[in-house]
C-alpha cells in the first residue's frame, strides 16, 4: 500500500490505520484530528520494531520528532530531537507495561526511569540527568531520587537528592552535593525558625532588629502568594510573613475557618499552616529551584510593612481556592500574585473547568484586591487571545486583574530604555496581557537559601506586584482599580510594540509621577466638595493635607507645620513638582526661619504647576479652596508680612518673606520604611489618625468627636487641637 492510498483511505474513515496493516519495512502515514486541524504522524519501522516518530502540521511542517530504541525487559530510549535542526534535545529512559510497546502505548502504561536534557541546539554531553524510583508502571509519575547536573566534559558538579517517608509523595528531605560534598540540607515543613535564620546570617544587629520590628508589626500590607511553596526559613523571607492575629499556633482552629494554626498561610497537601516546598527544578547556577521562593522574594525585595501569606500544593483543586478564596476576603488581602496558568478546559476534559470558574469567581468577589498573574510561557510565546492557546487566569478580565508578560531583561534601566524587546518565551494577547515587565534571567531566593537566575513570565507578575504595593503603600487611599489604572496609563511604549493592550513595560517613575498627579487632584476634589460648618480648616491644612501629610481636614497650628515639615517626614527642594508644600516663611539674612513659628509661619500652599497652586486662606467657614498663580499669593502675603512685622517689633532685616518648597511623605510612608520599634509607635500613629478624622468630622457637620478608646474627657476644639499636637510631637521625637 503507498502511503497516497494510506493518507486517502484514513481521511475517508477518519481513523487511523490499524498496526495489522503495517509492512515490516514500510512507512506508515496516519491523518489525526486535533480539535483545530488535521496533523499527519510518519512512523518508520526497521524489522517491525518503531525507529522514528514524526509529527507534521497541516501545512506539511515538521513539528515534532521523536528517535525510538529498543533495550530489554520493557524498557526503550526515546530521543527528543529538534525538528529544524536535527539536534538531540532530550532524551528519556521509559518502562513500558508488559506486554505493550510504542505501537500501542498510551501514556498511563508507561513510565519515565531516567532523563537526559541537553543543552539547546548542541548535540553533545547532558546538562542535568534525572533519575526517578523505579517500581514498575505505576499510576501517575515515579518519584524523583536524584538530579545531577554535569558540566562539558560530562562530570558531575551538583547534584540534588531526594528523601521520602513510606509511600508518600513529597520528599521530607533534600540534601545538596558539590564535589562529592554536602553544601546544603533541607527539610521540609520544618519549625518556622527566624531567630535562628538571623542568628546564622551575616546581617548587621541593625538589620536584625530591623526585620524582626517588621515580623512582628501589626499594621503589615497583606500579599498572597499562590505558588508551588516556600522556603519560609529563607534569609530573604523570613521577616516578611504574616503572623495572623486570628490563629496563632496553638494547635486550635481559632477562627473557624477549617484550618488549624494557619498562621502564616497554608499547605494543601499535608494539611498545614507551613506552606512547604515540594519543587525538584534547577535554574542557572546548578542550584534547586523553589518557584514559590523565587517568586516571593521578587514580589517583596527591598520592602518593609510587607506581610507574605503563602498558599501552597494543588491550585487547580477546586474547594482549596475556594477557601483562599474565603481567606482574601476575610483578611482583606491587598495584592495576590499567581505565576501559574492552566488550560481554559471549557468541556472538563482535564478536570479544570470548575477551578476557572473559581478563579474568575475569586478575582470578581475581592474588588478591592489586585491580582497579578502570569500570562504564561511557550517556545515561541504564543497569543493567548486565541481559543486553543487560552490559559487560566491570564485570561480572566476585570478593573482589578492585571496580566503581565515579560521583556527580554531582569530590570528596568533609563538609557537602555527604547532598546527592550518581549521576551521570546512571554505569551502575549491585545485583549488578555496588559503590560509587560522584567522577567528574563531574575536573580532572586533560592531553595534552602543564597540566589539563582531564572526566566519566565512568573518572575515578571511579582516584579510587577513588588511596583504595586510601593505606589500603594504610598498612597493608600487609592482603590485596586485605580492602581492598575496607574500602571496601565504610565506603561513605557515599546518602540516595536508587543501584542499587548498597554503597548509597554512598567515605568516605575512615570507611575509615581501620574499616581502624585492623581493623589493631589483626588484630594484637592474632595476638599472643594464637602460644606464646612465649623472654622477650621486653614492654608497650612491644605497644603499637608494634599500632600498626604495628614488624613483630615482641620485646624493646623504654625506651630505644629513647622514641626511637620523641619522632621524627616520632609526635605527641601530647589524645583518643585505637584503635590509639594511651598511654605511662605520669615527668614534672616541668611535665609533661616525666624526662631519663634508664630514669626516664621505666614502661609502654605500647595504646587500644581509653574503657573498656580491650591490653596485656602484662613480657617473660617466662608474662606474657599482656590487655584490661584503663585504671583498673587506671594505678594498678599508678602504685603501682610510687612504689616505685621511692624505690629510685632520685628527688625527689617528678620522680614525677609520667601517661598520654599517642600517634597513631603505621609507618616505611615515613612514608617513602613522604618518600622516602629515597639507597639507604642504604631498605636501612637493610629492614635493621630483617629483624632485628625474625628476633628474633620466636627468641622464638616458630623457627630462630636467621641472615641472611648482613647481615654479622652470631652473637650473643646482648642483642647483637641493641642492633643493633636502633643500627640504629632511624640510621634516626631520618635521619628527624629
Amino acid at each position: 500500500m503507498t502511503i497516497l492510498k494510506a493518507l486517502l483511505l484514513s481521511v475517508f474513515l477518519w481513523q487511523p490505520l490499524s498496526w495489522a496493516q503495517v509492512s515490516p519495512t514500510e512507512n506508515i502515514v496516519r491523518n489525526l484530528f486535533d480539535g483545530t486541524q488535521i496533523i499527519s504522524s510518519e512512523y518508520i519501522y526497521r524489522l517491525d520494531i518503531l525507529e522514528q516518530t514524526k509529527i507534521y502540521s497541516k501545512s506539511g511542517k515538521l513539528t515534532a520528532w521523536l528517535k525510538w530504541q529498543l533495550l530489554e525487559n520493557g524498557h526503550w530510549l526515546r530521543d527528543r530531537l529538534d525538528p529544524e535542526s536535527g539536534l538531540l534535545k532530550a532524551r528519556e529512559e521509559l518502562r513500558f507495561k508488559d506486554g505493550i510497546t510504542p505501537r500501542n502505548a498510551k501514556l498511563k502504561n508507561t513510565t519515565i526511569i531516567k532523563k537526559w536534557n541537553f543543552p539547546d541546539n548542541i548535540e553533545k554531553t547532558p546538562t542535568t540527568i534525572e533519575i526517578f524510583e523505579d517500581r514498575g508502571v505505576v499510576h501517575g509519575p515515579n518519584r524523583p531520587l536524584k538530579k545531577q547536573i554535569l558540566d562539558s566534559t560530562g562530570n558531575i558538579v551538583s547534584e540534588l537528592k531526594f528523601f521520602y517517608n513510606g509511600q508518600e509523595s513529597k520528599p521530607y528531605r533534600y540534601e545538596e552535593y558539590q564535589n562529592n560534598q554536602v553544601t546544603n540540607i533541607y527539610e521540609l515543613y520544618e519549625a518556622f525558625n527566624p531567630e535562628l535564620v538571623w542568628q546564622n546570617s551575616h546581617l548587621s544587629a541593625e538589620e536584625i532588629e530591623k526585620r524582626r520590628r517588621n515580623l512582628y508589626r501589626g499594621d503589615k500590607f497583606l500579599v498572597a502568594i499562590i505558588d508551588s511553596g516556600f522556603d519560609y526559613n529563607h534569609e530573604e523571607l523570613a521577616h516578611h510573613w504574616y503572623q495572623n492575629p486570628k490563629d496563632p499556633v496553638d494547635g486550635v482552629d481559632n477562627d473557624n475557618n477549617g484550618w488549624v494554626d494557619d498562621f502564616m498561610g497554608w499547605e494543601r497537601e499535608k494539611g498545614v499552616g507551613l506552606p512547604s516546598e515540594s519543587s525538584t527544578g534547577m535554574a542557572e547556577g546548578w542550584r534547586p529551584l523553589s518557584h514559590g521562593t523565587h517568586v516571593a522574594h521578587i514580589a517583596t525585595r527591598n520592602m518593609t510593612g510587607v506581610g507574605i501569606i503563602g498558599f501552597a500544593g494543588n491550585y487547580t483543586n477546586t474547594d482549596y481556592l475556594k477557601d483562599i478564596n474565603r481567606f482574601l476576603k476575610e483578611h482583606k488581602v491587598k495584592v495576590v500574585n499567581m505565576s501559574f496558568g492552566f488550560p481554559a478546559d471549557i468541556r472538563n476534559h482535564m478536570g479544570l473547568r470548575d477551578a476557572n470558574k473559581v478563579l474568575k469567581q475569586m478575582v470578581k468577589e475581592n474588588s478591592e484586591t489586585l491580582f497579578v498573574v502570569a500570562s504564561g510561557n511557550s517556545i515561541p510565546g504564543v497569543d493567548i487571545d486565541i481559543f486553543a492557546n487560552r490559559q487560566y487566569p491570564a485570561i480572566i478580565s476585570g478593573k482589578n486583574i492585571i496580566t503581565v508578560g515579560s521583556i527580554n531583561s531582569d530590570t528596568i534601566e533609563a538609557d537602555l530604555l527604547d532598546e527592550y524587546l518581549m521576551a521570546d518565551f512571554s505569551n502575549f494577547g491585545e485583549k488578555s496581557v496588559d503590560i509587560l515587565a522584567p522577567g528574563q534571567g531574575v536573580y532572586a531566593a533560592s531553595l534552602g537559601g543564597g540566589e539563582i537566575r531564572h526566566s519566565g513570565t512568573s518572575m515578571a507578575s511579582p516584579y510587577m506586584a513588588n511596583e504595586a504595593i510601593r505606589l500603594w503603600q504610598k498612597y493608600p487611599d487609592f482603590s485596586a482599580s485605580e492602581i492598575k489604572e496607574i500602571f496601565m496609563e504610565s506603561a513605557y511604549p515599546m518602540t516595536t510594540a508587543p501584542l499587548i493592550f498597554g503597548r509597554g513595560f512598567v515605568y516605575r517613575e512615570k507611575a509615581q509621577e501620574l499616581a502624585r498627579e492623581k493623589f493631589v487632584s483626588k484630594r484637592w476634589q474632595r476638599a472643594k466638595s464637602l460644606t464646612q460648618t465649623k472654622n477650621g480648616p486653614n492654608c497650612w491644612n491644605t497644603s499637608l493635607y494634599l500632600s498626604g501629610l495628614t488624613e483630615g481636614l482641620r485646624y493646623v497650628s504654625g506651630e505644629e507645620f513647622r514641626a511637620t515639615i523641619d522632621s524627616p517626614l520632609c526635605i527641601e527642594v530647589e524645583i518643585p513638582q505637584l503635590g509639594d508644600v511651598v511654605a511662605l516663611r520669615r527668614t534672616d539674612l541668611e535665609g533661616r526661619p525666624l526662631k519663634h513659628a508664630m514669626h516664621s509661619e505666614i502661609h502654605a500652599y500647595t504646587y500644581f504647576d509653574e503657573e498656580k497652586g491650591l490653596t485656602k486662606n484662613g480657617q473660617h467657614v466662608l474662606n474657599k479652596y482656590e487655584e490661584k498663580s503663585h504671583g498673587s499669593i506671594f505678594q498678599k502675603y508678602k504685603n501682610l508680612s510687612r504689616k505685621d512685622c511692624r505690629i510685632y517689633g520685628i527688625p527689617k532685616e528678620y522680614c525677609n518673606l520667601r517661598s520654599k518648597y517642600y517634597r513631603c511623605q505621609s507618616a505611615a510612608s515613612y514608617l513602613s520604611k522604618n518600622p516602629w520599634a515597639n507597639s507604642s509607635y504604631e498605636s501612637l500613629y493610629q492614635n493621630i489618625l483617629s483624632l485628625e478624622k474625628s476633628k474633620e468630622n466636627q468641622n464638616f457637620g458630623g457627630e462630636e468627636f467621641k472615641e472611648v478608646s482613647l481615654e479622652l474627657p470631652a473637650q473643646g476644639e482648642s483642647d483637641l487641637d493641642d492633643i493633636i499636637l502633643e500627640r504629632l510631637r511624640s510621634l516626631g521625637s520618635r521619628i527624629d
